[in-house]
Order: structure tokens, then C-alpha cells, then sequence
């Protein structure tokens, strides 16, 4: 199997995963095993007990495991020990769904960037997790993904605070790098993509600005928001979609949104029955078809959502 990638020094940055080949969106750039795999309550809880899982953990890994590890990132937590620094630094979940905060020698090598051309695998608490293009990564290219979830995007100043406090680094990827009109634009992609996620989520927008753009997202002061109709919520996810399209992101992120505008317009539907619009169905099986196209590269193959959604599709074609 040819080696696709190569970890070197990255100006700046420390080290880095570079492309040794030509890469596609889809293919697969490394694999990486979990070497820690702490539970979330622990992780979450109390710090002795934390602190002593991990280290635990850190001895019964190999003596060129160990090796690697205290070779990896910092952060700026401050912690006493540089085994905890290094693990809370390093370790990432994901929290819908995972339960547990793990460690991986080599994706923890992969730097950041807010425009990413790779994203790891959704493969929650399995072992094995792959590094994944979402976009053309040429030879020689350093190879990136995204710190950033939903809630800590936002416009650059936001980015930049959350990336100073939280690891220490300066971010000045190509997004981060713009100025003027483009930066400007970025910024207001960017705060948009981060509110409506706010509100999918069930929450309330941050920037009262932000409800006079979006119909339907208003709401008085000091309440609860109101429950998503179907037709915002496929709304929404539309137009998060397109936005984050337009700010040149690519991968899961897109296709959980078309995913959830499949899935929403589905319901509305199976409402309308028996009265059946065919330019509904088209266009509910052309969101379902942009999500699993990119979904599929980064959902373990038996994740069972998966395999429903790829077979309503099908079944759906015929």
C-alpha cells in the first residue's frame, strides 16, 4: 500500500502531515490507533482520578509509544504534570455520540486550519480512526483539519481568541489571512453559519443582530426559543449548508446539513400524504444523494444510520 503521507517540520507550527502523493477528496491518508481512550465521565470529572487513568494509561503504552508522546503538543493548560498537559492538549471526543476522550500519536501531528482539506473519521469508539481529503491536497501540501466545532466558529476574532486560550497559537491559515471586503465577507459567513447552528441546536442566537437575517429566528427577550418548524428546519439547514459551501468547506459538515434538509423535508411529506409533489421527492432524494456522497468517506462503514439512510435512498430511486 503506498505511504501517502509524511510527518516533518511545519514552519511555525512544529511538526506537521504532509502529502507524499497526490491526494483526493475521499481518499484515505493514514490510519491511526487509539493509544489512550480515557471515559468521558472521567474526563469530565474530578482531577486525581482523571490524572491517574492517565497516567496508566502512559505506562502501558511501548517505550517508543512514550517516546512519541512526550514529543507531542503542549497546550497551555498548566497543568503540573507534562503527561496531563500533553493529554489534555491532544485528546478529543465526539460528543454526541463518543464516550470516551482518546489520544492518537499521529493525527495528533495534524495542524489547523478554518478552510481544512481533511477531517478525521466518525468512527466514535472504535479503535482504528483514518485521516480522510475532503478536497484536492497536491504532493508536498501540508494536510489540515478543523479544531473548530459549530460553537467556537464564528468570525476571526472569535477563531483567534478560542485558538489563543484554548492552545496557544496564532492562527494564519488562508481564511485567517484575509483582509478587506473577502475578510469581511468570511466574517459574515462565518457568524451566520455559527448562529443558525446555534439555533438548530435548540438554543438561542448570541448576536441579536443575527434575527434580522434569518426569518422566523426573532424571538422576545429573556424566553425560550420556540421549537423549529419542519420548514425552517430545513430552511436552516440549507442555508448552512450553502454558506459553509460558499467559505470553501467540504466533508461531514456539509452533509449532515443535506442530510437534515432530506430528513426534515421527509417529514413534511409524510404529512402531505397521500397527496405525493414530485418535485419534492426529487429534490429530497437529491439532498439524501449530497449526503451520503459526504457523509460515506467518513462514517464507519456499519454505522447503522448510515447504512438506513444509503438504503431509504436506494429504494427511494426506484
Amino acid at each position: 500500500m503506498t505511504v501517502r503521507y509524511e510527518v516533518k517540520p511545519s514552519p511555525g507550527k512544529g511538526m506537521g502531515v504532509f502529502a507524499k502523493v497526490n491526494i483526493k477528496p475521499d481518499d484515505i491518508i493514514l490510519h491511526d490507533q487509539a493509544r489512550m481512550k480515557i471515559p468521558v465521565h472521567v474526563y469530565y470529572g474530578d482531577d486525581p482520578q482523571l490524572m491517574e487513568q492517565v497516567h496508566t494509561h502512559f505506562e502501558a503504552l511501548s517505550q517508543a509509544h512514550k517516546q512519541e508522546y512526550l514529543q507531542l503538543y503542549q497546550g497551555r493548560s498548566g497543568h503540573p504534570s507534562k503527561i496531563m498537559r500533553i493529554y489534555l492538549a491532544v485528546s478529543f471526543h465526539d460528543p454526541p455520540r463518543g464516550t470516551h476522550a482518546v489520544v492518537h500519536l499521529k493525527l495528533s501531528l495534524v495542524n489547523h486550519s478554518c478552510r481544512p482539506n481533511a477531517e478525521f473519521s466518525d468512527v466514535h469508539n472504535e479503535q482504528d480512526t483514518k485521516l480522510i481529503g475532503v478536497r484536492k491536497i497536491k504532493k508536498g501540501e501540508e494536510v489540515f483539519v478543523s479544531y473548530c466545532g459549530y460553537h467556537m466558529n464564528g468570525d476571526r476574532a472569535r477563531r483567534q481568541k478560542f485558538f489563543k486560550d484554548g492552545f496557544g497559537f496564532e492562527c494564519k491559515c488562508e481564511t485567517c489571512s484575509l483582509t478587506g471586503y473577502a475578510l469581511m465577507l468570511s466574517d459574515a459567513r462565518r457568524t451566520l453559519y455559527r448562529e443558525l447552528s446555534i439555533r438548530r441546536a435548540g438554543a438561542s442566537p448570541t448576536l441579536p443582530e443575527i434575527c434580522n437575517l434569518i426569518p422566523g429566528i426573532k424571538r422576545a427577550p429573556n424566553t425560550v426559543p420556540g421549537a423549529l418548524t419542519d420548514h425552517q428546519k430545513v430552511a436552516y439547514a440549507f442555508i448552512t449548508a450553502k454558506v459553509m459551501e460558499a467559505e470553501g468547506m467540504s466533508g461531514a459538515i456539509i452533509g449532515d446539513c443535506y442530510l437534515a434538509c432530506a430528513q426534515n423535508l421527509l417529514a413534511q411529506v409524510n404529512d402531505m400524504a397521500p397527496l405525493i409533489v414530485l418535485p419534492t421527492i426529487k429534490l429530497m432524494h437529491e439532498w439524501f444523494g449530497l449526503s451520503i456522497k459526504r457523509i460515506g468517506a467518513v462514517r464507519n462503514s456499519s454505522n447503522d444510520d448510515l447504512q438506513a439512510m444509503i438504503e431509504f435512498w436506494s429504494l427511494s430511486r426506484r
